[in-house]
Parts: C-alpha cells; structure tokens; sequence
C-alpha cells in the first residue's frame, strides 16, 4: 500500500499545550515525581506522535554530564516503552526535546515520540518495561462531531506490563482491558513460564543450586539450604513483581554471578560449612537470586488483574524446577563411591568456580583478555 501524500496540516496544538501546562507546574515545584506519556494521531504526518515524560531520579548517569544522561535516557526508552498498533509491534522512534539541567539541578526529561503508519490505527497498546514502573499513559483525540471536543482517555501501566486496549474509532470507551483468561489458563500459563526460565535461561540459578549440592555432606543440610534460598528468592520475587523494591538489574546480575563464586569456594575449603551459616549465607544470596527472578518476570509482562496468582504460580515454577534439578543432582551425586564422589565435588566446584569467575567479569563489563 503506498503511502498518502505528506499534506501541510497545522501540527495539533492540545497536546502540547497540555504538555507545557504539566512541565510549568512540576517546573514551578523544582520535582519532576512522575512518567506520562501522551499520545494522538497525526493524520498530516500518518504518525502516532506523542511525547514522554520522565522522572530523572531514574537515571543513573550524572546529572552534571547531560551527554551521558541523554544517551542513557534514550537507551532505557528503546529497551522499555513498546507500543502495540493493530496487533503488530511498532518501533517508537524518540527525540529529545528537553532535558532540564538548570544550575546542576536536573527537573525533568522530555522525548517526542513518533511511529510511522501508513493508514490510521485500529487499536493501541503500550507496554512498560519495569524501570517505567506506574507509567502513566494518555491517547487524545479530536472529535469532530463535537465540534473539536478534545476525548483524553488515561490509564496506568504496571511496570514489564501492557496496558488496556485504545480503540482510535470509540475514544469515549477509553483504554478498556482485555478479557482476561481464565484463572486456571493463566495459572498454568506462569507455572510453565517459571519452569521455562529455571530450564532454559536460568543457568546462574542452575549453578548456585549445584554449588549448594555439591556443598551438601547429607541431605538434611541440603533441604534446609533449599528451604532458607527459596523463602528468601520468593520475598524478594515478591517485592520486586509488585514494583515494591526494585534494584538496578545489572549490580544485582553481577551480585548472583559472584554468589555462584562464593559457594564454590566454600565448596573448596577444607573447613566444613556450619548448618546455621550456612543457611544465612544462603538466604543472604537468595535474596539477590529473587530480584533477578523478578526482573525476568517483570520481562515477561504480569496481568492486573490476577498479579498476586501470576507471581504465586511463577514462584511455584522456578521451584519445580530447581527442586527437580537438586534432586537429580544430589542423586548423581550420592550414587558414586566415596573417592569418585569427592572427586566430583571438587571437580565440579572448580568449575562452577570459573564459570562464575567469568560470568562475573563479564557482567562487571570488564574487558577480557586478547
């Protein structure tokens, strides 16, 4: 379909009107406490145009370094604002409009916002990746049946959620939810995704679990460790799914790479590890190990509706997973004699040794050799 000829139409005018109205106010308060982004179609540039606003306390870069902090801002908005037309996704394209730096005291970041179409969208979705956490999302439209009536419909979007559905040709129903599906179907769905992640990413959690295996001298002290790093993953889990405590995902990736390299140096140690530190070493590094499991889900996207049973589910699933893969361990383990036994663990343990050594340079973005 070729695209309609680029007319000469007056850029509209309420949006960012009602934009300036909102940067006056926060500018007014020297805050910035909030993300909004506002959205409507351009039919003159066959554009879903827009501008985001965010809360600089988010970045990390130096408010003093507005280069760094533009770049980063850009990045972050690549990776975590997704929209969703007509059941396709649409890549945003941003720009930087402004970014407050007065006297070294940052107030607030700005972004326009566009996606190409080549005819007027059907329906909208936005997904907020987890650092835009209770993102606001605006879509305004014109009607011209009331006389130039302007219909804003507001809702707000959980963060590593999408929101409602906008429907472009009934703006006065707002952003209405999807049906959501059936409790036992969405149950099942997070139980499996839990399982997947332990499967088939999971390979950080998979190595701290057989350094605990390999640490074990029976199978009492390895239920009790299990029990202590899946109460401490499942609050943290917890916390984080529910946008209560969420930590920056790289200090905390490297932190679960470096756990990986602790216990296989307890492992190595000729001292035996005591049940009781050894439980609160444990349940230390469970509680970095959940955050990373919350990231992951936060990835994935979690229905409002049914949050508390999507996390409940996900959590019971990392815990097949590595529950099932303990067990096979252990009895692998358990079934060598005793000298090819004490191999396998020192082998083994020199080897969970390295591939932490290595997944923690590497998320530490150290450069490696050669």
């Amino acid at each position: 379909m070729s695209r309609p000829a680029r007319r000469s139409h007056p850029r509209p005018r309420f949006a960012w009107a009602a934009l300036c109205a909102l940067f006056v106010s926060r500018a007014a308060a020297h805050e910035l406490d909030y993300q909004e982004l506002l959205l409507y179609w351009d039919a003159g540039r066959s554009q879903l145009r827009g501008q985001i606003l965010v809360e600089p306390t988010r970045l990390s870069a130096d408010p003093a370094q507005p280069g760094a902090r533009a770049a980063e801002l850009l990045d972050r908005l690549t990776r975590e604002l997704k929209l969703e037309i007509d059941g396709a996704l649409c890549s945003p394209r941003f720009e930087l409009r402004e970014l407050w730096v007065p006297a070294g005291a940052t107030l607030g970041d700005s972004v326009l916002v566009t996606c190409s179409r080549a005819a007027r969208p059907l329906r909208l979705r936005v997904y907020a990746g987890p650092w835009l956490h209770g993102l606001r999302v605006s879509v305004q439209h014109v009607s011209p049946d009331a006389g130039g009536e302007v219909i804003t419909s507001g809702s707000s979007v959980l963060g590593g959620s999408w929101s409602g559905v906008y429907t472009f040709a009934d703006p006065r129903a707002g952003i209405r939810a999807p049906q959501p599906p059936a409790a036992s179907e969405l149950l099942s769905e997070y139980l499996a995704l839990g399982i997947r992640h332990i499967a088939h990413g999971g390979w950080d959690h998979l190595a701290f679990v057989a350094a605990l295996v390999l640490g074990s001298a029976r199978l009492g002290l390895l239920v009790w460790e299990l029990t202590a790093f899946t109460a401490a993953h499942s609050l943290t889990l917890a916390l984080g799914a529910f946008g209560w405590v969420v930590l920056p995902r790289g200090p905390i990736e490297l932190c679960i790479a470096l756990s990986v390299v602790v216990m296989a140096l307890c492992n190595l140690s000729e001292r035996r590890r005591g049940p009781r530190a050894a439980q609160l070493l444990v349940f230390a590094f469970g509680l970095l190990h959940g955050q990373g499991f919350a990231g992951s889900l936060l990835d994935e996207g979690l229905p409002l509706d049914e949050l508390l049973g999507a996390v409940a589910a996900f959590n019971v699933g990392v815990e097949v997973g590595q529950l099932a893969w303990a067990l096979a361990l252990f009895g692998g383990l358990r079934a060598l004699p005793g000298a090819a036994q004490r191999n396998a663990v020192r082998l083994g343990s020199l080897a969970l040794l390295g591939v932490g050594l290595y997944w923690s340079w590497q998320r530490a973005g150290l450069p490696l050799a050669g």
